[in-house]
């Protein structure tokens, strides 16, 4: 036996028996946004269902849409939207039961205050956010297109022959500074990122001369001076012999020729201003002497380099 269709609407008991029109859902595959602002504007228990469960098995009846979406021929129109009578509305309908009327005229119903305006603007709200939605899926559609096509030209590039035969007879500082030019030429200026090699290098030009510097970043494409002295920030320096330098001079004397071998290593000393700096990360204070294995109670103003 079939099941008798129904209103959908909360507190709305209207069926077939009833003798009302019981409306269709519009199409989720054809017209999605009209049919989901009237799941919107209903609400209820089918804000959980499927879209095509609530278009086989649901309806609305008559009642809650306004004569001005109706069209000469009792059918609803492209634009009608579900407004009236609508959960949060207390209704009342009224019947002569002692005298049947044969009247075509639908039932007097008394209203209190409802809150469709309440659902109104939660339907405005769902079709902000998604229209926002949309808008940002297609810029990211648009920046996947911009990348991928960035990408095939970098790696047509990358296989050119001459290219690779220009590039091959490249130092390995050249070769970094040119692959940083063709990558990050095009992008923002809060959008470039740099890895370690090329901040080392940067900041290997940065201390053959500020200005000089200063000036090469007006020509290319180079960390600036604030992203340099936070990596030098990060570094864990510490006062005294630094193996590390040892071992890289002692891997650079190995392939050294003997007459090579003849140099002196030399350590400068510098003055720095006298000062007190805390370090909140290993809680510790800086600004007084030390030789790498004890701190002595004394002021330092000067350092080996």
């Amino acid at each position: 036996m079939a099941v008798e269709k129904r209103c959908c609407v909360p507190n709305c008991s209207k069926n077939q028996s009833d003798n009302v029109i019981l409306h269709i859902f519009p199409n989720p595959s054809k017209q999605a946004d009209r049919f989901r602002s009237w799941v919107y504007a209903i609400g209820g228990d089918i804000l959980a269902m499927k879209d095509d469960n609530i278009f086989k098995y649901r309806r609305v009846c008559h009642l809650h849409f306004e004569s001005k979406y109706y069209t000469w021929s009792k059918r609803l129109a492209p634009n009608a939207v579900p407004t009236l009578h609508l959960p949060g509305c207390h209704i009342n309908v009224g019947f002569d039961h002692h005298q049947p009327s044969t009247s075509t005229a639908m039932p007097s119903i008394s209203l209190a205050p409802n809150e469709a305006s309440k659902k109104t603007r939660l339907c405005k709200v769902f079709s902000s956010e998604a229209n926002s939605l949309v808008r940002k899926i297609k810029k990211l559609q648009a920046d996947k297109d911009h990348f991928a096509l960035k990408l095939k030209k970098a790696l047509k590039l990358s296989e050119n022959p001459i290219f690779q035969k220009a590039i091959s007879k490249f130092t390995s500082a050249a070769l970094i500074l040119t692959l940083l030019q063709f990558r990050e030429i095009n992008k923002n200026k809060m959008g470039k990122r740099y890895s370690k090699k090329e901040k080392v290098l940067s900041l290997a030009l940065y201390k053959q001369g500020p200005r000089a510097y200063r000036w090469l970043r007006n020509v290319f494409v180079l960390p600036s001076s604030a992203t340099l002295s936070r990596m030098i920030a990060r570094a864990a320096l510490k006062p005294g012999m630094n193996d590390n330098l040892f071992d890289v001079l002692s891997k650079k004397v190995k392939k050294m020729s003997e007459t090579d071998k003849l140099c002196i290593l030399l350590f400068d000393e510098i003055a720095i201003s006298p000062h007190f700096e805390y370090n909140r990360k290993r809680d510790i204070i800086k600004g007084f002497v030390n030789n790498g294995k004890k701190n002595i109670m004394k002021i330092a103003d000067h350092a080996l380099w």
